[in-house]
């Protein structure tokens, strides 16, 4: 799935690709991240076309990688030619002076706008002692985003230009899956990623900040996935009942794995915990028994309906990938009222490799035709956040069944308190 992270162009390019040469484009606006992704594509392999007139310093000890003939409209044609095959940095307001003779695959490298400001001014007050603008920040932020825009609109009609989006806090977080995402994009080019992941340094992110939906623009969320239990339903209860009096009836001299084991493999399916855990493999059917029992007992978060009704109104589409088998999902969401909100189920018995493997996830994005990029996926297990991040999805951390998910092990986009609060990502001119 990652291929749909990346905007193809127009069917116009396999004809024009046999007879015009490439150029590789990092771009981005100023302290974006450029310097950074041409090192990262620098210890892949590739060459980089640059003029080392500016030296690195204490702000880019690994370089800035720049080539100062981008700066100068009138020096693009004579440059291309001699970045055939290379990569060259040229900064987001200057892409429209790409000369239409070539073939370019663009990495466009987006990072949180308020890190973007406070960057650029501590850079003008380190070495001027003075701000480069006289904008204000809020000024700014709406320069920077029309810029955005007008540049994501220019690429998409331009049949001779690939595009990669990346964001700067995911690169960081997530090194193995942007690397894996640029190899991909840049597939006829053999690239060492391992050199590349290592190349991506954290420890260079003076303006940490969230990883967020910092460009609606370009990576909107259009859809989402639900986990199952913890997320939109609370069966902590019941599953601890099933877990105890299954094992009870097939050993029962024996006391069982604490019920804390069993949880850390929540997210997958109930067979391949059972075996993980070196349990008696007919402890499954009683499990399910037992889960049918109870189901008075499990009951959904609060918040739930609301979010539920809210984005049924907003039109966007929801899923859920569970571990549960599908009788039993179907079961559980009529008899809370709430299976009419989910255009697609995807359960263990469904498919070949449930979560943490991304098959789910690729089957649902698949179904709505939707890049993986636009879609977010809501967990709270480990396995839930392995699914969509392997499939390319957003990743969000749902931790009002459980305060203390607030420290997860996983990096993820998003974390959220309670179920409303993911209504926050749709609060735009269009959903206000």
């Amino acid at each position: 799935m990652l291929e749909r992270r990346y905007i193809e162009a127009m069917d116009l390019y396999p004809t024009m690709s046999a007879t015009m040469s490439t150029v590789n484009i990092v771009t981005g606006l100023p302290r974006s991240g450029t310097s950074m992704l041409m090192n990262v594509l620098k210890a892949g392999g590739m060459d980089l076309y640059t003029d080392g007139v500016r030296q690195s310093d204490s702000r880019n000890p690994n370089g800035y990688y720049e080539l100062e003939a981008t700066k100068d409209r009138l020096s693009y044609a004579e440059w291309s030619e001699n970045a055939i095959d290379k990569v060259v940095k040229v900064v987001t307001p200057l892409l429209h002076n790409l000369p239409s003779t070539k073939i370019y695959n663009v990495i466009y490298i987006l990072r949180n706008m308020d890190a973007v400001i406070q960057s650029q001014t501590d850079m003008a007050d380190h070495y001027s002692k003075s701000s480069w603008n006289s904008e204000t920040p809020k000024q700014l932020h709406s320069i920077y985003n029309n810029i955005l825009e007008e540049s994501k609109r220019w690429l998409q009609s331009r049949p001779n230009i690939r595009t990669l989006y990346l964001q700067y806090e995911e690169i960081l977080a997530n090194p193995d899956i942007a690397v894996k995402e640029i190899c991909k994009f840049l597939n006829y080019y053999t690239l060492e990623s391992e050199n590349m992941i290592q190349a991506i340094k954290p420890e260079l992110n003076h303006h940490k900040k969230k990883a967020t939906l910092l460009h609606p623009a370009v990576d909107p969320i259009k859809a989402i996935i639900f986990d199952l239990d913890g997320v939109l339903i609370d069966s902590e209860k019941v599953m601890y009942l099933s877990y105890i009096n299954s094992f009870k009836k097939f050993l029962p001299n024996e006391s069982p794995p604490d019920f804390s084991e069993y949880c850390k493999y929540l997210g997958q399916r109930l067979s391949d915990i059972i075996n993980q855990m070196g349990l008696p493999p007919e402890m499954e059917s009683a499990f399910v028994e037992e889960t049918y029992n109870n189901i008075d007992e499990i009951n959904l978060f609060d918040g739930v309906k609301d979010l539920l009704e809210k984005l049924s109104a907003l039109n966007i589409p929801i899923a859920i990938a569970t571990g549960k088998d599908s009788d039993r999902t179907e079961v559980i969401l009529k008899h809370l009222g709430i299976r009419s909100y989910f255009e697609i189920i995807m359960c263990s018995d469904l498919v070949d490799n449930p979560k943490p493997a991304p098959e789910m996830a690729n089957i649902i994005i698949n179904k709505w035709n939707l890049p993986a990029r636009n879609v977010l996926f809501v967990g709270d297990a480990i396995a839930d956040i392995k699914c969509g991040q392997s499939a390319g999805t957003k990743t969000a951390v749902a931790t009002w069944g459980d305060p203390h998910k607030s420290v997860f092990e996983m990096p993820t986009n998003f974390q959220f308190k309670n179920p409303t609060e993911i209504l926050s990502l749709f609060h735009g001119p269009n959903n206000a």
